[in-house]
Order: C-alpha cells, then structure tokens, then sequence
C-alpha cells in the first residue's frame, strides 16, 4: 500500500475524528457535564473548559475538520491521477465524497451520539490542546461570529432548561423506569407550585367553620372537640370580618385560668393573615414560614371572604393528601353498581374524577354541592336531577341548606345521544 493511501486513510479517519467529537460534546448537558468534572480527571476538567466557550469549541472542530477533508482531496487526487491519469479525476471526487461522507460523518456521528460520554473523554484532550494552537484564527471567527449576532439583533446568551423541557425529561424518565410514578407526580407538582392561586386550593366560605366572638370559653371548647380542628376563625357579626385565630393551646390555657362562662372578645386572639385569592400559594408559603402562622383568611377585590386557606392545603398541592389521626375514613364517594356512585355534598371533583374514571371540566379542589348550585343558580330540591357532560347528578339527601347525598349515574354513549335530542 503506498504512502498516499496510507495517508488518505488516516485524515479520513482523523475527519471521524472530528465529527464525532463535535456530536458528542455538544451532546453533554451542563447538569451532564458538571457531574463528569467532579471525578477529576484530565479527561474531565477538558471537558468542562471545551464546553464553557463552546463557540470556541465548534470552530476549532470544524477548522479541523474541514483542513483534513480538504487534504484528503487532494491526496485522493494526486494518487489518481498518479495511478488512473487525469481521466478519471470525477470518478475520484464522486467516490471520495460517498466514502467520506460514510466513513467520515454518518458513522462516527451516530456512534458519538450513542457513546457521548466515553467518545467525548477520549477526544476532549487533544482537542484543547487544538483549540490553544488555533487560538489567532478561532478568535478571528468568534469576532466575526459575535458581530454578525449583534447585527441580526440575535440573542446568543445561553438559556438553561426550560419548565417544559424538564417536564418532559421526567415523563421520558417515568416511562424509561428511572422516576416511579410518584416521584413524577412530586416534580411536577413543585413546579407548578409558582402557578397555582390561593383560590385553586382554598376552603370555599359556606365551608369555613368558624365561631363567633360572643361565644364563650366552654362553647369554643365544645367546637374544638366536635370539629377536630387545631385552629379556628374567631368573627364577629360575619365571617366578612374575622378577627383573629383561636388555637387549641389558647383554649387549654383559657379554661384553666379564666371563668368557662366569659366569651372570647375578652381575650386576645393571634392576628388573622388576609390575602387576595390570587395570591401564588409559593408566596403565602413563604409568608407563613416569616409570620409563624398556619392558617389565612382569602377574600376577593371587594374585601369580602370567600375561602379559607392552611398551612396543610398548601404543603398537599406538593405531597398530596395528607391524613392525621383526627382525619374521618370514610370514604366520600362509593360505587353501587357498574354506572352509580354515592357521593357526600363535601366530595371534591377531583374525588369524583378519580373514582369514575372521568375528567370532568371544572375545578377538581371545588365540591360536588358548588358544582350543582352553580349549574342549577338556585338551591336544588330534593330528588331534583342534573345533567353534566355525560353524568347525572340526583340529590338524594338533604338538611336545612345543605347538599348532603348525591347519586352519579354515568352515561354511555347511546344514552348521552338520546339525552341530547331530549
């Protein structure tokens, strides 16, 4: 074998070289690549240099590359014509650029990619040492690079990862088997933790159990004990105006040193935080941690109260559902047969979403008894049914103003068609 195909091969090899080594590398994640320089290695600490100026990076690959691609051109050439004469030049060019493209791209690339991490420790070495010898000319072109950005007006800082893209790096990770469902659900739910209002998570007013100031020591005693709650609103006149929390602790240290028969007004309560229900439950989070409270007041544009909000409702929009000893088991909704449930007035919709296996449009922290006051605009009658997206709603139990029991039928397909033209 003569020395000038002896020395096509090798810069066809060294252009695999180059390609690979541009895939690889730029394959790298930062996270990736930070994790790789902790063992530090040689190998390691080029990786981290190349990749921290990688403009500098891709001209000295692709300098590289194209001075060996070139030179292989005109190996190939002399070579021919020294053997084949000048007639076959078109033929050598033609066969120099499949196999360059084969042997020189195609292949090394898709190995690069597949072995990033090992290609890229082997390559990153020499390649700094390149990227220093090439010094004058990469700064030439990273000049040239930098300027014709600032005249197209282009943005070449570089972006992290965004929310969506990590989002879908743990969906891929879940179905891959390296996040258990779990954790998924756990990242996903930190990351909307900025997004999510007060008044997505909050205790709706007609819910709030509260007491009245007038009452005295041994009825908040009573409350407590019948509403298993550690903290309590404490209003006066209306829950519009609350004026204070009453504590478990307050209440174990009122009956042992106060009379039972005085009422709340005559003692201090700790001070209520009241915030606009579209507060991000991250900032009344951080508000809590400073202020030491567990519990807010929400109340809309007007001032008035509409919901609720504790400590608990927040730190559930994270874990989940969180149960205590003091927590009722039983459950809120019920299967009866193939097509019914028995739901409580107090069940959730996302309750009913998950035991019916449907995905009703409507806010899933919000009660089965707002839902039908809502559609209805009035207080239903007992017995009175609703129709839902493909669910019937009966009310089946009821005491005073208050949607105790309801019956879900879900619809199939044919009887849905059948209600519509009804």
């Amino acid at each position: 074998m003569s020395s000038d195909l002896i020395l096509l091969l090798f810069l066809i090899f060294l252009s695999g070289i180059f390609s690979g080594a541009e895939i690889a590398l730029t394959s790298l994640s930062v996270t990736k690549v930070r994790t790789i320089k902790k063992d530090g290695k040689f190998a390691s600490k080029a990786i981290f240099k190349l990749k921290r100026k990688p403009e500098n990076l891709l001209v000295t690959v692709l300098i590289g590359n194209n001075i060996v691609n070139i030179l292989a051109t005109v190996i190939a050439t002399i070579w021919g014509v020294r053997v084949f004469g000048d007639n076959v030049i078109g033929v050598i060019t033609g066969a120099l650029t499949l196999v360059i493209l084969v042997f020189g791209e195609i292949t090394p690339k898709t190995f690069a990619q597949k072995f990033a991490e090992p290609f890229s420790r082997v390559v990153a070495y020499p390649l700094l040492w390149l990227t220093i010898l090439l010094w004058p000319i990469t700064w030439i072109f990273e000049k040239y690079i930098s300027g014709l950005m600032k005249l197209l007006k282009v943005d070449k800082s570089f972006h992290s990862l965004s929310e969506e893209e990590l989002l879908a790096m743990v969906d891929m990770s879940t179905e891959e088997g390296v996040l258990e469902e779990h954790e998924q659900e756990l990242i996903e739910n930190i990351l909307e933790f900025d997004e999510t209002m007060v008044e997505e998570i909050m205790t709706i007013e007609k819910n709030i159990e509260a007491i009245e100031v007038s009452k005295s020591i041994q009825e908040a005693a009573h409350f407590f004990v019948n509403h298993s709650h550690s903290r309590i609103p404490v209003y006066k006149g209306s829950l519009d105006n609350v004026i204070g929390i009453l504590t478990v602790h307050d209440i174990l240290r009122l009956i042992h040193q106060a009379d039972k028969t005085k009422n709340l007004s005559k003692f201090p309560f700790t001070p209520v935080i009241v915030v606009p229900k579209t507060k991000s439950i991250s900032d009344l989070f951080r508000e809590f941690q400073r202020r030491h409270q567990h519990i807010a007041v929400v109340v809309d544009d007007r001032g008035q109260t509409v919901g609720l909000v504790t400590m608990e409702d927040i730190l559930e929009e994270i874990v989940g559902d969180i149960s205590d000893e003091q927590d009722c088991d039983a459950k809120l909704v019920h299967r009866v047969d193939n097509v019914t449930w028995e739901a409580s007035g107090e069940a959730t919709i996302e309750m009913i979403n998950e035991a019916m296996d449907v995905e009703l449009d409507y806010p899933e922290h919000q009660t089965v008894s707002l839902l039908i006051l809502e559609e209805l605009k009035r207080f239903p009658r007992q017995g009175e049914k609703l129709s839902y997206e493909h669910l019937i709603f009966q009310v089946t139990a009821m005491s005073k103003k208050r949607i105790e029991k309801v019956l879900i039928v879900k619809l199939e397909k044919e009887e849905e068609n059948e209600l519509d033209w009804e």
